[in-house]
């Protein structure tokens, strides 16, 4: 769950008071960033901050801001996260699943991609016996 920066300096018994005083900058212009949105403080008063919370501004931006997730699909050139599938079909039926489980908050990476590529061509003999167990064998 995405936290304010309000919320943050409170959870730390913190005030915007003390960023100012820790960082040197004024706390109007402290009170003044806060009010904006993130994207648009300075890396000065983003490295304040994060300086009074004894955290990098990397870790405190990702507490802020939510990480923008691209699922990239190139029907074209048959490629999901840059993974290309050589099968039409097997590509359209992972393009399926993969799309699905987005909606659903999934964030797959290249690696999962490949993953699932390597898994519908090499399927693991265990977790088949464990399907047909659960579901029975197809016929």
């Amino acid at each position: 769950m995405l936290e304010t920066i309000q919320e943050i300096l409170q959870k730390n018994n913190l005030t915007q008071s003390d960023v100012a005083k820790m960082s040197g900058i004024s706390l109007a212009t402290i009170n003044q960033a806060i009010k904006k949105p993130v994207s648009s403080w300075s890396v000065r008063i983003l490295n304040a901050i994060a300086g009074a919370l004894h955290q990098s501004p990397g870790k405190l931006l990702d507490r802020l801001q939510k990480n923008q997730y691209t699922l990239e699909i190139d029907n074209q050139r048959q490629t999901i996260q840059g993974v290309h599938i050589n099968d039409r079909t097997s590509f359209q039926q992972l393009r399926f699943v993969v799309q699905n489980n987005v909606l659903e908050g999934w964030e797959p990476t290249t690696e999962d991609i490949l993953f699932l590529v390597d898994s519908g061509e090499h399927p693991d003999p265990q977790l088949e016996k464990e399907y047909e167990e659960i579901f029975g064998k197809d016929k």
